[in-house]
């Protein structure tokens, strides 16, 4: 099981999987939310929102949503836009929303999403 929730404890997610490995992503964007992402189809996570809902920002091609906290501003998850093709549907929790106890053991992979698209290691 992972749990994680933003700062405030406004927005919270739960998953009843453990990933295998966490992703750290270069791009322009992840390197500026400091996130570390685990993935999953968006039938395995739960997202709860206590007050309001997240607020999200796409950029670019706008296929991926970024959700924070509309109280501390916390970057807690993402999913991509397209949910009808279930080949591209996801939702990858802020694994650094996480209590440190629950992913100090999981895999951290270095992906270059700033220039090849592809995992450093």
């Amino acid at each position: 099981m992972l749990i994680g929730q933003c700062h405030c404890a406004n927005v919270s997610f739960e998953t009843d999987h453990l990933p295998a490995v966490l992703t750290e992503c270069n791009c322009s964007i992840c390197v500026r939310y400091g996130a570390r992402w685990a993935h999953f189809s968006p039938d395995q996570v739960r997202i709860r929102v206590r007050n309001g809902s997240p607020a999200t920002y796409s950029r670019d091609q706008r296929n991926i949503d970024f959700h924070h906290c509309p109280a501390c501003g916390c970057v807690t998850h993402y999913s991509t836009t397209d949910k009808a093709d279930p080949k591209v549907a996801r939702v990858s929790v802020n694994a650094r929303m996480c209590p440190a106890r629950l992913v100090a053991d999981i895999q951290i992979r270095h992906f270059d999403g700033a220039d090849s698209f592809k995992f450093l290691d």
